[in-house]
């Protein structure tokens, strides 16, 4: 029973977040600099970029899941589980982080309408379900769970460049060059204590996913 939900849900979460994700390609929104495809706008959130990785880690999981049915008992390879554990670690972040953090401050209506209701909600619950409990079978060590930091470490370094280093504006307030604070990170004082906090949090919230997939 485990095996088939697993496979419902990675085939779901594959199917839903790539349709999401391939709407961005098609419509078109407006600025003060003329028209900005909307994809250069949402691939420079973590939301679009940690649901993206879970859809390619429950493709590729899934591919091997169907492998095993038809070969009857092919084992998942360990990389493969690590791609999942991941993922899911990403987007179990970025469901806590609305939770706790975006939503008190945007609105939880914001946060959960529309395609935001898979990307911040169904979508990581769904990660979150599969593999913390319908696909055992494979121990995770603590060393992994150090490795599993560096997706959020990289994404944090590059908002940090483009938010901090690089952000330009003109004498009307008007970004020129570079991202908004969109996370509101500055509010946490200085960029080396947000970047500490986001990465004490995504360590624990690895360690959570890993704990729950080893019982």
């Amino acid at each position: 029973m485990e095996f088939y939900l697993s496979a419902i849900i990675n085939l779901i979460i594959l199917v839903v977040t790539l349709y999401i994700v391939g709407g961005f390609f098609k419509v078109e929104t407006i600025s003060g600099d003329g028209v900005i495809p909307v994809w250069k706008l949402q691939f420079r959130f973590f939301t679009t970029l940690s649901n993206l990785f879970s859809a390619v880690a429950c493709g590729i999981y899934l591919i091997f899941q169907l492998i095993g049915c038809v070969s009857c008992g092919v084992v998942i390879p360990h990389w493969v589980v690590l791609l999942k554990y991941f993922s899911t670690s990403t987007v179990a972040l970025t469901f806590l982080t609305v939770i706790l953090y975006l939503g008190p401050i945007s609105g939880f209506d914001k946060m959960f309408t529309q395609r935001n209701f898979h990307m911040h909600l169904m979508g990581p619950l769904m990660a979150i379900l599969a593999f913390c409990f319908l696909e055992k079978g494979t121990k995770l060590t603590l060393e992994e769970n150090f490795v599993a930091v560096i997706p959020m470490l990289i994404y944090g370094l590059y908002y940090t460049k483009q938010v901090i280093f690089a952000a330009e504006w003109d004498e009307k307030g008007n970004l020129i060059k570079g991202w908004e604070d969109f996370y509101h990170f500055k509010k946490m004082g200085h960029w080396v204590i947000a970047l500490c906090v986001m990465t004490t949090a995504t360590f624990l919230v690895a360690l959570l996913v890993r704990l729950l997939h080893n019982m």
